[in-house]
């Protein structure tokens, strides 16, 4: 960019957080190849303006705009087509596969892309991710459970799952994360009232976020429940030790589980 002097402007900066439950490293590469489009479809002396916005109830939405040459109507419908060489324009970088594999990392992750453009104006092409149920509610002005429950989870079936279970319980709002960095953020800045963990998460593991949480003041007093699929007996001592208040073994037993909800929560729901 810097050799063609492109300036990239980043929109994004003073907006507020919003989260999201998605892959980090795939979220990650999907907007490197953007970006790297982006530079390398524009003019020399082009702009391209990275914006982020929050279009419905249920999507993040990011928009890389660039000044480039544009893409006919026909273009736009072949470029996100596997070893598809547009006619005047290689959009597609190398062997045709790069907006690909873009498109089926957005997809899953439960997102969708696609492209607005205009000849000799430029592309924006756009990504849009699902956002987290609080930040939605909140976003939204609508009201929030008595009691919030912070899932964190790497795997959003599991959190979907968790999400059906307690459907019918408007009382708890549940919150999710997907890295244990996300999680610590949210329970600084949210204070639920019980925390389920996923002990193998990747990166941070389980135990490293609990080591976390009991470190800080202002989460150390937060009741955090283990969910494991090793039901060892040495495993739970090491739960037990390391502060877990108890321990859910997957796959889940439904009513088990929400008796150890309602058993954690505050005594107005028993």
């Amino acid at each position: 960019a810097e050799k063609r002097n492109i300036t990239i402007n980043n929109a994004t900066a003073t907006l507020s957080p919003h989260y999201a439950l998605i892959d980090q490293g795939r979220l990650k590469q999907v907007i490197i190849n953007l970006l790297s489009n982006a530079v390398k479809y524009n003019r020399d002396d082009g702009r391209i303006t990275i914006n982020l916005s929050k279009p419905n109830f249920n999507y993040i939405r990011f928009e890389i705009q660039d000044t480039g040459v544009g893409l006919t109507a026909e273009q736009k419908t072949k470029v996100f087509d596997p070893f598809v060489r547009l006619s005047g324009l290689n959009v597609i970088e190398g062997t045709g596969i790069g907006l690909t594999i873009t498109k089926r990392l957005l997809e899953m992750m439960d997102g969708r892309i696609g492209v607005d453009s205009e000849i000799d104006v430029g592309s924006t092409f756009w990504i849009e991710i699902p956002t987290g149920e609080i930040a939605d509610k909140q976003a939204n002005g609508l009201e929030l459970g008595k009691y919030i429950l912070l899932y964190i989870e790497d795997s959003r079936t599991n959190v979907s799952l968790v999400a059906q279970i307690l459907k019918n319980r408007p009382d708890i709002t549940l919150m999710s994360a997907n890295t244990g960095e996300m999680g610590l953020e949210l329970a600084q800045l949210h204070h639920p009232n019980v925390i389920l963990l996923d002990i193998n998460l990747p990166g941070m593991d389980g135990f490293e976020v609990m080591k976390n949480l009991q470190e800080s003041e202002d989460t150390r007093d937060i009741p955090v429940l283990a969910l494991t699929a090793n039901d060892t007996i040495k495993n739970l001592e090491l739960g037990r030790k390391a502060g877990f208040l108890d321990y859910i073994i997957k796959p889940l037993d439904i009513k088990q589980f929400l008796k150890t909800i309602n058993n954690t929560l505050p005594d107005e729901t028993t």
